[in-house]
């Protein structure tokens, strides 16, 4: 009686990066190749893929500056850089006007020559971006993310904190060049998530929702959506407040005087939820009631020498 051949298993990757053999039919009955293990229908690799280089660094530590936690977020075939595990808060950016005299800032000198001075929000009734919000916000409580701050002040901020601002990359941008995505490396675990939480879009309970869906159409203090957060702890990517990062399009010359676009990520509190993967671009002048920032600092020289091949 003829038989017909089995067909010939077919490899195939796994989202996790573990080698599965598919095509087998109703269950391997042939069975698994060594190294593999039955799973249903399928043989999966056993062998788990080579940890990172910076696994022996912890996933989470203080920051040295005092600012709080950074996380670790490791680089695609590179090394790790540490990200603040939230938003820069509002007595925060208060030290940073307290202990830097207006005329002693240095402002970045590419995307910046046009910025004369900073920005100062807090409890300011003369300040358009700051009377914006609406007082039951109570948009300057201390341990809320600070708003109504432009690139050039975030990153201004960064620098006196010992850290700079984050890179997030960005298909319509240009500079600078050569750098990871740091922000969406964190916000998708490594590019392994749509969401930081995960795949599930209603696992993370952020603080989204335009209105008139959004409870409190405001930002929350920083960390308060518990589960809002990626894999090594690092708090509202998504929501509560949108973020500036260091990815910018190039200033032309003779126009240095002139503001750049920057590339916003994550939403704020009053738009829908975005996968990790959202991105706007507006002008590095803009100050809104919306939009804030986190800082990311690199490895220290003993955890470059801790990871050393």
């Amino acid at each position: 009686m003829f038989m017909a051949e089995k067909p010939a298993p077919v490899a195939r990757f796994s989202a996790a990066g573990l080698l599965t053999l598919v095509g087998f039919g109703s269950g391997c009955a042939a069975g698994c190749p060594e190294g593999h293990r039955q799973e249903q229908d399928v043989c999966v690799q056993s062998v788990a893929p080579a940890p990172h280089r910076c696994s022996g660094l912890p996933t989470t530590k203080a920051d040295p500056h005092g600012e709080g936690l950074f996380a670790r977020v490791d680089v695609l075939g590179g090394d790790c850089i540490w990200m603040d595990m939230t938003e820069v808060t509002v007595e925060a950016y208060q030290r940073f006007l307290a202990d830097t005299p207006a005329e002693s800032v240095v402002w970045e000198p590419t995307w910046c020559a046009w910025k004369t001075q900073r920005s100062e929000p807090i409890d300011n009734p003369a300040d358009a971006c700051s009377a914006s919000i609406t007082r039951v916000d109570q948009p300057f409580a201390p341990r809320k993310p600070i708003r109504c701050v432009d690139f050039c002040d975030a990153e201004a901020f960064c620098q006196y904190a010992g850290k700079r601002l984050c890179y997030g990359g960005g298909t319509a941008l240009q500079g600078p060049r050569g750098f990871p995505r740091e922000w969406v490396l964190a916000c998708t675990n490594g590019l392994e998530t749509v969401y930081p939480w995960g795949d599930d879009a209603t696992g993370g309970d952020c603080n989204v929702g335009a209105p008139p869906d959004c409870v409190d159409c405001g930002a929350y203090v920083v960390g308060h959506q518990q589960l809002c957060r990626n894999a090594n702890g690092v708090t509202d990517l998504l929501g509560n407040i949108a973020e500036w990062t260091f990815s910018c399009n190039f200033v032309p010359v003779g126009q240095e005087s002139t503001p750049s676009g920057c590339m916003v990520r994550g939403g704020g509190f009053d738009q829908p939820l975005q996968a990790c993967s959202g991105e706007a671009v507006v002008p590095n002048d803009s100050r809104r009631g919306n939009l804030g920032f986190r800082c990311c600092s690199d490895l220290t020289t003993d955890e470059v020498l801790a990871i050393a091949d």
